[in-house]
C-alpha cells in the first residue's frame, strides 16, 4: 500500500509546486514623483530645489504598475542639511513607499541640488485690504487692527524684503458709520510662517468729508422790534465749511438763522452785527458785509 501511495503524493507536491512558481507577466514603466522637503526644520528653511520631480523607471506587475502610478507618490527629503548653502542630495529610492514586488531600474537625476538658508523671525506690520467706496460724502478716516503687527518666520531672503503683510479684503461700500470685522484672516506670503494668531480684528472708522461753500445774497431780517424798521444792506454772503452731507441739505432748503436782533432799541439809526447760526457740524469762513446800518422809524410795528 505504501508503494502506491508514494507516487500519487510526489504527483500533487508537483503540481502544487508548478501552481505556485506561476508569475506574473512584469512590465516596465516610467513615473514623475514630485519632491517635497520636511518643512519642520528648526532653524532652516528651503529657498530653492531643482528639479522639483524625479523621474523613476519601474518594474513590476502590470496591474501592480498601473495602480502605483495613480497613487499620490512623493519623495521627501526629511535630513536636514548641516548648515544653511547650497547642497547635493542623493536620492535614495529605499526612502520610497513602494509596495515590495516594484524595482527600481533607474533614477533621474540620482541627485537634487537644494538651497537652503537661516530661519529668522521679525514681527511685521498687518495692512487691511478695503475694498470698495464709501457712502457719497464720506471717507476713511482711519482703519485700526488688533493685533497691529504680526510675528512671523522664514528665510533670510524673504523677510528682509517684506514690509507687511494684507488681511483678506473687506468690503467698505456705501459705509457711512463705524464698521467693525472681528474675524479677518491674514494672507501668509509663500515661504513664510505666522507664530500667533491667523485672524485679527479689524475696525474700519469713516468720516463725513468737509467742503467749502459760498451761499450769496442770503436775506437778513430783523428781530425784536416794536417800531417799524429797515435794515441796510438787506443781504449778506456767507461762506462755510462742513460736511458734504449737511451743505447739501442746506443747498436744498436754507435754514439758517440770520438776523438782527433790536429787541428794546429806540428809534434811531445804529450800526449792529447779525447773528447767525449754524449746525454745530458747520462752520462760518467770512460773511460779507460784517455790519449794517438798522433805522428805527417812531411808526409802531403794526
Amino acid at each position: 500500500m505504501k508503494r502506491i501511495c508514494s507516487p500519487i503524493i510526489v504527483l500533487v507536491i508537483f503540481a502544487l509546486g508548478i501552481n505556485g512558481c506561476k508569475k506574473l507577466p512584469l512590465a516596465e514603466t516610467t513615473l514623475l514623483v514630485p519632491i517635497a522637503v520636511d518643512t519642520t526644520w528648526p532653524d532652516q528653511v528651503t529657498s530653492e530645489l531643482t528639479p522639483a520631480a524625479i523621474e523613476l523607471l519601474i518594474k513590476g506587475a502590470a496591474e501592480d504598475l498601473t495602480a502605483l502610478e495613480q497613487s499620490a507618490l512623493t519623495y521627501t527629503i526629511q535630513r536636514q542639511p548641516d548648515r544653511p548653502g547650497l547642497h547635493q542630495i542623493s536620492i535614495d529610492t529605499a526612502l520610497l513607499p513602494l509596495p515590495e514586488n516594484i524595482t527600481v531600474i533607474k533614477t533621474t537625476p540620482a541627485t537634487v541640488t537644494l538651497k537652503t538658508e537661516a530661519k529668522v523671525a521679525k514681527f511685521i506690520k498687518i495692512t487691511p485690504r478695503l475694498e470698495g467706496t464709501p457712502a457719497t460724502g464720506w471717507s476713511i478716516a482711519k482703519t485700526t487692527v488688533e493685533p497691529a503687527t504680526a510675528n512671523i518666520t522664514g528665510g533670510e531672503s524673504i523677510l528682509a524684503s517684506l514690509e507687511e503683510i494684507f488681511t483678506d479684503p473687506i468690503t467698505i461700500d456705501n459705509i457711512a458709520t463705524t464698521l467693525d470685522q472681528p474675524d479677518v484672516r491674514l494672507i501668509v506670503p509663500e515661504g513664510v510662517s505666522l507664530t500667533g494668531p491667523e485672524k485679527v480684528v479689524v475696525t474700519v472708522h469713516p468720516k463725513a468729508d468737509r467742503t467749502t461753500r459760498t451761499w450769496p445774497a442770503q436775506p437778513v431780517a430783523l428781530q425784536g422790534n416794536q417800531y417799524l424798521a429797515t435794515v441796510h444792506p438787506n443781504r449778506v454772503t456767507l461762506t462755510v465749511r462742513g460736511p458734504q452731507a449737511t451743505l447739501d441739505q442746506l443747498d436744498g432748503g436754507f435754514q439758517v438763522d440770520l438776523f438782527i436782533d433790536v429787541t428794546g432799541l429806540e428809534p434811531g439809526v445804529y450800526v449792529r452785527r447779525a447773528v447767525i447760526r449754524l449746525p454745530l457740524d458747520v462752520t462760518l469762513i467770512k460773511a460779507e458785509p460784517k455790519v449794517f446800518s438798522v433805522t428805527i422809524s417812531d411808526q409802531p410795528k403794526s
